[in-house]
């Protein structure tokens, strides 16, 4: 059990979660990922590494929380906070338009927005104007394509029409080249049958065919970015709806919380796990990251690399 550099108050990604009691008394000990959140085993699925709600473990087993640690028998895991990382906050919403000084100060600290293209009705896609507003007040910008709920479904010929549609507004708003878009699932596709996914599946090669291959994302439950990336959508967008507390490993973005209102306006609460998780701002070229990459790796990743995780 830890016995030094004891924290009090919400744990930073990387601590040490601490739970007492249970059948033999061993208690149980997690790894934080902030946001009241941890990377356990066996809680949701047994044998196995999820992320989910910290509040669980004590739901569902019965044990009592006794607080985070930096250590582990004073061998430290975290050094300082100064050392932490934490996920990027951003939010995403349709007819709002908040207040962005809001949404960029505390407590909120958002720096992204993912807004729509080739939506119905259009006054809830992005415009120019909108996009310069957000990067002049520090926000990044996320693209996704929606029209209904599962346009998907309607195969190859559908998702060239939508990418064709949605590129061409994306460029007018100023995304730059070599930035994802991506395509929402918004529907529950646990009961998929075979013939639904592989008309998932066309749809993203059509949409490949207009935008490329590493240009191509996915909005979905768990199930939809599990079976789709990173072989048919290298980009995922992992919705919390229909995704039993799980979260896909697979995703970049996750949208953990929706319908809530904050800086005046109702908005769905977003955040990335990683660095590049497909952002842009007008005129601003792709991260060093994408560049770097020479062409016989981009030719390895997008050829051979992507047919053998396809499944």
């Amino acid at each position: 059990m830890a016995t030094k550099n004891r924290g009090t108050g919400t744990s930073p990604p990387g601590a040490l979660e601490w739970w007492t009691g249970g059948s033999r008394g061993y208690g149980h000990v997690a790894l934080s990922a902030g946001s009241e959140e941890i990377w356990t085993s066996d809680l949701i699925r047994q044998g196995q590494i999820d992320l989910a709600q910290r509040s669980i473990v004590s739901q569902k087993w019965g044990l009592s929380y006794a607080g985070w640690s930096r250590d582990i028998n004073e061998v430290k895991v975290l050094d300082s906070l100064s050392q932490e990382t934490t996920m990027i906050e951003g939010c995403d919403y349709s007819y709002a338009r908040p207040n962005l000084s809001c949404l960029f100060s505390p407590p909120y600290n958002m720096r992204f927005v993912v807004r729509y293209v080739q939506n119905r009705p259009i006054e809830k896609n992005m415009t120019a104007a909108e996009t310069k507003s957000l990067a002049a007040a520090g926000f990044s910008i996320v693209t996704v394509c929606q029209q209904g709920t599962s346009p998907m479904l309607d195969g190859r010929n559908r998702g060239i029409e939508l990418a064709t549609g949605a590129l061409k507004e994306a460029t007018t708003c100023g995304m730059p080249a070599g930035r994802p878009i991506y395509f929402a699932l918004d529907i529950d596709p646990n009961a998929f049958t075979t013939t639904q996914w592989t008309a998932c599946k066309e749809f993203l090669g059509g949409a490949a065919t207009v935008i490329g291959l590493r240009n191509v994302g996915v909005y979905g439950a768990r199930k939809a970015i599990d079976i789709l990336c990173p072989g048919w959508a290298p980009w995922g967008w992992q919705t919390y709806a229909w995704s039993g507390n799980v979260w896909s490993v697979k995703a970049q973005l996750q949208q953990y919380k929706n319908n809530v209102t904050i800086c005046n306006e109702n908005i769905d609460h977003d955040r990335a796990t990683v660095t590049d998780y497909g952002q842009w701002k007008p005129g601003q070229a792709v991260p060093d990251t994408i560049r770097q990459l020479n062409e016989q790796d981009k030719t390895f990743l997008l050829g051979p690399f992507a047919q053998a995780v396809r499944f």
